[in-house]
């Protein structure tokens, strides 16, 4: 389960040069991905990030088989989705590895992750939801992608 907060004022934010291999944002819906980051962890000093493309659907596909297969025991992950009917960007932050787990529905604690959807055309607007219940914060499952919370996001299917 998430809570909605409005994210104001991203064109203060520092800009450091992050490199992310992305068809979908640009550097800077990074920068604001790696400040809420930075904010839902606490980090003081802030936290830099290395970016590394797991899975991109359209290259590598994107059953459940092929997500598990690329993205599981990595550590941290970001996930960035374009809706295709309506061209929005959502996306969530994952700090714990994925795992296939088992074939039943396996939750994972944290109180790190975060779901998000960008306005692309006013960063101003981009939503980002915190975890309310930390202890189903990100639901683990063999025939499943990734899933945050209660299937708030969750990636399934082709």
């Amino acid at each position: 389960t998430v809570t909605d907060t409005t994210i104001t004022n991203p064109i203060n934010l520092p800009t450091p040069q992050l490199n992310i291999q992305s068809n979908l944002i640009e550097q800077k819906h990074i920068v604001l991905i790696v400040k809420w980051i930075n904010d839902i962890s606490n980090s003081n000093p802030p936290n830099f990030y290395t970016f590394n493309l797991l899975q991109r659907a359209s290259k590598h596909g994107s059953s459940s088989k092929k997500f598990h297969a690329r993205c599981d025991d990595k550590g941290a992950t970001l996930l960035i989705i374009r809706v295709k009917e309506t061209g929005e960007i959502l996306g969530g932050y994952n700090p714990i590895d994925w795992c296939k787990e088992s074939k039943k529905n396996v939750y994972h604690s944290t109180s790190t992750s975060f779901i998000f959807s960008l306005n692309l055309k006013n960063l101003d607007n981009s939503i980002v939801s915190k975890v309310i219940d930390k202890e189903h914060a990100i639901k683990q499952h063999t025939y499943a992608g990734p899933t945050f919370g209660r299937n708030d996001l969750k990636i399934c299917g082709e």
